[in-house]
C-alpha cells in the first residue's frame, strides 16, 4: 500500500485508480475510445530539402518513446495485497521504466532544441494554428514549459539536471568501473545500517531468479550519491523529480502534437481518415479525466 500511495502521488491520481482492474467499477475493466487511422503523403511532412525535416523526425521518434513509457508507468501497479517479493519486483520495474523515460526525454529535449534553433519561429507559428482560444492557451503554455526546461536539462556546466544525471549515469548505459567501485566501496563497508547495500534477490519456482533487486538498489544509490544532499531527503527529491519529469513529458507531447497539426494545416496535407476504435486501460482513462479537470480549473 505504501508503494501504491507513492505511485498515486507521482501520477497525481487517487489510490483507487491504481488498484487491480477487477476492483474497478463495472464488469469490463477495459475502456474504448473512438479513433482514426490517418494516412497521408509522408513526403509533404518530411521534405528532404527542408532543414526542419531531420530534427522533426528525431523529435517524433523520441516523443513516441516517452509517450509509451509514460503509459507503462501509469498502468504498472502493485497489488494491494502484494507480498514482499512482489513489491521488490514492481519497485524494480518502475525504476527501470523511469530511467528509460528520463533517457528518451533527454534525447527528445535535444531534438527539440535543434528544431527550435534551426527553424526560428516555426514553433511559435505552430501554437497560433489551433482554432479555439482554449487550445491556443494550452499550446502556448506547453511551449513555454518546454523552452524553460530546455536549458536546465541540456546544461553542460554547473549542477546537472536530474534527468541528465539519470540518462548519463544509469539510463541508456551502465556506470563505468570507477563509479561502480566507488559506490560499492561506500555502501558495502563505510556506511551505517540505513545506507548499507542490502543483498536481495527475488526467485520463484516458475521463473527462477526473476529480479536482481540488489542491482536495483545499486542504481538507486548511485543516483542518490550523484544528486547529493542528505540521504533522508532523497526519497522526497526523487518523487519531486519524477513528478516534474512527467509534467515535462505532457508538455512536450502537446508541443509535438500541435506542431504536426500545424504542418498538416499550412501545407494543405491531404489525409485519409479511417474511423476506428481502440481499447484504453482504465487507469489511462482516469489520468486523462484528471488532466481535463486540471485544464478546466486553470
Amino acid at each position: 500500500m505504501k508503494m501504491l500511495e507513492r505511485l498515486a502521488a507521482i501520477l497525481k491520481v487517487t489510490g483507487r485508480t491504481l488498484l487491480p482492474a477487477k476492483r474497478l467499477r463495472g464488469p469490463d475493466p477495459d475502456a474504448t475510445a473512438q479513433a482514426h487511422l490517418f494516412k497521408f503523403d509522408a513526403e509533404l511532412l518530411f521534405r528532404v530539402d527542408e532543414k526542419s525535416s531531420l530534427p522533426l523526425a528525431r523529435l517524433m521518434m523520441a516523443t513516441d518513446d516517452i509517450r509509451h513509457l509514460r503509459k507503462l508507468l501509469i498502468v504498472q501497479h502493485e497489488p494491494s495485497d502484494a507480498t514482499p517479493s512482489e513489491k521488490a519486483l514492481v519497485e524494480g520495474e518502475v525504476g527501470h521504466l523511469f530511467r528509460l523515460l528520463c533517457s528518451h526525454l533527454f534525447e527528445a529535449m535535444g531534438a527539440f532544441a535543434d528544431l527550435d534553433d534551426t527553424c526560428h519561429g516555426l514553433l511559435d507559428d505552430s501554437v497560433r494554428t489551433p482554432q479555439s482560444a482554449e487550445e491556443q492557451v494550452r499550446a502556448s503554455a506547453a511551449l513555454r514549459t518546454v523552452r524553460s526546461e530546455r536549458a536546465k536539462v541540456l546544461a553542460n556546466k554547473g549542477r546537472r539536471h536530474f534527468i541528465a544525471i539519470v540518462r548519463n549515469l544509469v539510463g541508456f548505459h551502465y556506470p563505468d568501473d570507477q563509479k561502480l567501485r566507488r559506490t560499492l566501496a561506500k555502501h558495502l563497508w563505510q556506511c551505517g545500517s540505513s545506507d548499507r547495500l542490502a543483498g536481495r534477490l527475488v526467485a520463484s519456482t516458475l521463473q527462477g531468479i526473476g529480479r536482481y533487486a540488489v542491482s536495483d538498489d545499486i542504481l538507486k544509490l548511485m543516483i542518490r550519491d550523484e544528486v547529493g544532499g542528505r540521504s533522508e531527503d532523497f526519497a522526497r527529491k526523487y518523487m519531486e523529480a519524477i513528478e516534474q519529469a512527467l509534467d515535462l513529458v505532457q508538455a512536450l507531447i502537446d508541443v509535438v502534437d500541435f506542431l504536426i497539426a500545424h504542418f498538416v494545416t499550412v501545407r494543405w496535407i491531404r489525409t485519409e481518415a479511417a474511423p476506428d476504435i481502440i481499447r484504453i486501460h482504465p487507469r489511462i482513462v482516469q489520468e486523462h479525466r484528471r488532466l481535463v479537470r486540471e485544464r478546466m480549473r486553470t
